[in-house]
């Protein structure tokens, strides 16, 4: 699922994350309609803004995360810079309140 990307003058950035969207959930009674599978690759894409097909997307591993929102984001010179608010190893149950005592240790960073 991607949830956020930035839009540069000369680049976008695209998510491409290990959170799934299972809509069939939604009709089970206390189930997820998401899942963090951490066996997946998290990774970002940099297309050119004017790009005129997919092929000239690059693609970047990251350590697996799932990010949720992007701060802001930049260039500087022949760099991107992107400022995100990362979870690693999102525990979703905490995100449904069905654990309350695991939003004591709910983290993320910028």
């Amino acid at each position: 699922m991607m949830h956020d990307f930035a839009i540069r003058e000369n680049y976008t950035i695209f998510m491409d994350l290990p959170l799934y969207f299972k809509p069939k959930e939604m009709v089970k009674e206390n189930k997820l309609i998401f899942t963090f599978d951490a066996t997946k690759k998290a990774r970002f894409g940099v297309l050119p803004r004017y790009a005129k097909d997919d092929l000239l997307i690059q693609w970047f591993e990251l350590p697996n995360c799932f990010i949720f929102h992007n701060a802001n984001a930049w260039e500087e010179g022949d760099e991107l810079v992107l400022i995100t608010c990362r979870l690693e190893n999102p525990d979703l149950d905490m995100v449904s309140g069905s654990v309350k005592e695991k939003l004591e240790n709910f983290s993320n960073e910028l």
